[in-house]
C-alpha cells in the first residue's frame, strides 16, 4: 500500500514538472530592481506587474523583482507605488531568454529632468519630504499584507529621542505604552496586558530583560513579575527601517500573542545605492535644566544636566552588489527632572463624616534620573547565487540608568475609619484641603521622609542569520535566532545604596491647600508640633 501510494506521488510530482516546462515553452523572464533618486534607495514591496496578464511580483530587499513565463514577443511591464507616478516600459523577450530592465520612480506630479545643457533651472518650492516617502513605505506594506496590519516607515517622525522605540509606537492608533516613571516600557494592544503582546525583529523573536526582572520596587515595573512582556529599552530605532503591527497572527507567526504582533524591520544595505555615510551629533535639556552651567544634584555632586548624543551609519555594496554590509552605533544621553504626586482618598463615609471623599495623605517624590542608551547593528546581506541569498544580522543594545528617589508622605490620618486614626479626623473638606489638629486627637499624623537610589544595567545581543533560495516559483527560506538579555540592578557596584533611611516625625499638624481638584499646587503650613526643619526633630529607631 505505501509503495503504491510513493508511486502515485512520483507520477503526480513528474506530471507537474513536466506541465511546469511544457508551460514554460515560448516564455521568458523579466528582471530587475526598482529605485528612488529621492532617497538613494532601493524600494521594497513595489507592484511589478506584464500589462495583459496576470503576472505580478512585488520587489523585495534590494528592490529586486523577478517576473517568470512572460509570453515570448512584446511586452508592457508597468511599476506602482503609492503616491508616485506608475513607470511602463516596453520590453522584447526572448523564448527561453532573461531581459534586465530597472526602473526609477519619482513622487507625482514630480517635474522630469531636462536634458541639454542650456536649459534654464528654475528652483521649486524646498519641501522636506521624509513624511512622504516614510507614508508611502508604511501604505506600500500594508497593501501588500496577508493580516489585518498597519504598517509605518521610521523616518516618518524623523529623529526620535534617545532612540526609543516606544517613543515612536505611541502616536500609533490603538497601541498603548506603559510607562515606568518617564520611560516608555511594554506595548499594549487591544486592552490587553503587554505580555499578550508579541515583539519580533524580522519575525524572530527578541529576548526582552524586563519580563525576568524580580526586583524593581523603586520604578514600579508592570513588567516585573517574570511575564512575557517586552521592553523597548532593549531596542533602539535608529537600526529599523519600519514597523508593522499586526492585529492577527498569520500561520508564519507564532502563537503566543492574542493580543497581536510588533515586527520590527531592520535596514538592509541592499536598500542603498553606493556608499553611505551618515552622522548626527545632538544633546537635549530638560526644560526644569536649560542653562549649560553646573548645578547640584542629583547623586550630591554639582555637575552638568546634558551630555552629548551621537549616531554613526554606514552602507556599502562589494563584489559587483553581491555583497551588502550596513553598520550604525549610536548613544543617546538624558537627563530627566522626575516629579510625582500621589494623593491617597478615602472614600467609606461614616456616620460622623458624610464628606464623599477625604484625603488622608499626600506624597511628594522627587526622582531624577540619568540615562543612557547604547547600540550597534550589524547588517550582511551576501547574494551567493542568482537564486541563493544569505544574511547575518547582529544587534547589540545597552541600558544603563541611575535614579535618586527621595520623597515625603505628608500623613493626615490612617487610609480607615478608626476612631483615633481614620478619615473622620482630617480636618478640611477633604479635596481641596486636608490637614491635622492636635484637638482632634488624630494618632496617625506624622511626616515620613524616605527615598532610595537605584542602578539599572540591561544588555540585550541579537543574532539572526537566515537563507532565501528560489527557484521559478518555489521560494525555500529558513532562518534561527539567538538572542539574550540580562538585567541587573547593580548599586553596589556605583558606590549607592538601594534604601535610604525612613525618618519620621510623629504628632506633627499641618494645613495643606491647592487650586483645583486635578492640581498638584500643595502649599504645606506647619500648625502645631516639632520643628520639622530641624534634622533634630526626626525620629528613627534604625539609627543610633
Amino acid at each position: 500500500m505505501n509503495r503504491n501510494k510513493l508511486v502515485l506521488f512520483a507520477g503526480a510530482l513528474l506530471a507537474f514538472v513536466s506541465a511546469a516546462f511544457a508551460q514554460s515553452a515560448g516564455t521568458g523572464t523579466i528582471t530587475g530592481q526598482v529605485f528612488n533618486p529621492a532617497t538613494r534607495e532601493y524600494v521594497r514591496d513595489a507592484e511589478v506587474r506584464v500589462e495583459g496578464t496576470g503576472l505580478s511580483a512585488i520587489t523585495e530587499v534590494g528592490g529586486y523583482y523577478r517576473l517568470l513565463r512572460v509570453p515570448a514577443g512584446t511586452v508592457k511591464v508597468t511599476v506602482s507605488y503609492i503616491g508616485y507616478a506608475s513607470k511602463t516600459a516596453e520590453l522584447q523577450v526572448a523564448p527561453g531568454g532573461t531581459v534586465q530592465q530597472d526602473f526609477e520612480i519619482s513622487a507625482a506630479g514630480a517635474r522630469p529632468p531636462t536634458s541639454g545643457g542650456d536649459d534654464t533651472v528654475e528652483l521649486q518650492a524646498f519641501i522636506v519630504t521624509s513624511e512622504k516617502e516614510g507614508n508611502a513605505k508604511a501604505l506600500q506594506r500594508q497593501r501588500q499584507s496577508m493580516t489585518m496590519s498597519r504598517a509605518v516607515s521610521s523616518d516618518v517622525f524623523g529623529d526620535v529621542t534617545e532612540g526609543n522605540v516606544g517613543e515612536f509606537l505611541k502616536y500609533m492608533p490603538g497601541v498603548e505604552l506603559e510607562y515606568v516613571e518617564a520611560d516608555t516600557r511594554g506595548p499594549r494592544l487591544g486592552g490587553l496586558g503587554s505580555e499578550y503582546t508579541s515583539v519580533t525583529l524580522d519575525g524572530m523573536g527578541v529576548a526582552s530583560a524586563d519580563a525576568f526582572t524580580q526586583y524593581v520596587a523603586f520604578e514600579n515595573s508592570p513588567a516585573g513579575s517574570s511575564n512575557r512582556s517586552f521592553g523597548f529599552e532593549q531596542i533602539s530605532i535608529n537600526s529599523i527601517e519600519s514597523i508593522e503591527i499586526n492585529r492577527v497572527a498569520s500561520s508564519a507567526m507564532d502563537a503566543n500573542a492574542p493580543a497581536g504582533n510588533i515586527d520590527l524591520k531592520t535596514k538592509r544595505a541592499f536598500d542603498t545605492q553606493g556608499r553611505f555615510i551618515g552622522w548626527n551629533v545632538s544633546t537635549v535639556f530638560n526644560t526644569e535644566e536649560f542653562t549649560t552651567r553646573k548645578t547640584p544634584g542629583p547623586d550630591d555632586s554639582v555637575s552638568r544636566k546634558f551630555k552629548p548624543n551621537y549616531s554613526l551609519n554606514y552602507a556599502d555594496s562589494f563584489f559587483s552588489k553581491r555583497l551588502g554590509i550596513l553598520a550604525s552605533i549610536s548613544e543617546s544621553n538624558l537627563y530627566n527632572e522626575q516629579y510625582r504626586v500621589d494623593h491617597t482618598y478615602n472614600r467609606t463615609m461614616t456616620g460622623t463624616d458624610p464628606r464623599p471623599q477625604v484625603l488622608t495623605q499626600v506624597l511628594l517624590k522627587d526622582g531624577p534620573k540619568w540615562t543612557e542608551r547604547f547600540s550597534a547593528t550589524l547588517t550582511a546581506d551576501f547574494r551567493a547565487t542568482d537564486n541563493l541569498t544569505l544574511s547575518l544580522s547582529v544587534l547589540y543594545n545597552g541600558y544603563d540608568a541611575r535614579f535618586y528617589n527621595r520623597q515625603v508622605t505628608m500623613q493626615a490620618a490612617g487610609n480607615n475609619t478608626g476612631a483615633t486614626t481614620g478619615r473622620q479626623n482630617v480636618t478640611g473638606d477633604g479635596v481641596l484641603s486636608y490637614g491635622t489638629s492636635a484637638a482632634n486627637g488624630a494618632s496617625s499624623r506624622q511626616v515620613v521622609m524616605g527615598g532610595g537610589n537605584g542602578v539599572k544595567l540591561s544588555h540585550t545581543t541579537t543574532i539572526v542569520p537566515r537563507f532565501e533560495y528560489r527557484w521559478n516559483d518555489l521560494v525555500l527560506d529558513g532562518a534561527a535566532s539567538y538572542s539574550h538579555a540580562n538585567n541587573n540592578y547593580d548599586n553596589l557596584v556605583r558606590g549607592t545604596v538601594a534604601n535610604s533611611p525612613v525618618a519620621n516625625l510623629t504628632g506633627i499638624d499641618f494645613t495643606a491647600t491647592r487650586s483645583g481638584g486635578g492640581e498638584a499646587d500643595w502649599k504645606f503650613v506647619q500648625t502645631g508640633g516639632a520643628d520639622w526643619a530641624s534634622l533634630a526633630s526626626y525620629l528613627n529607631p534604625r539609627i543610633s
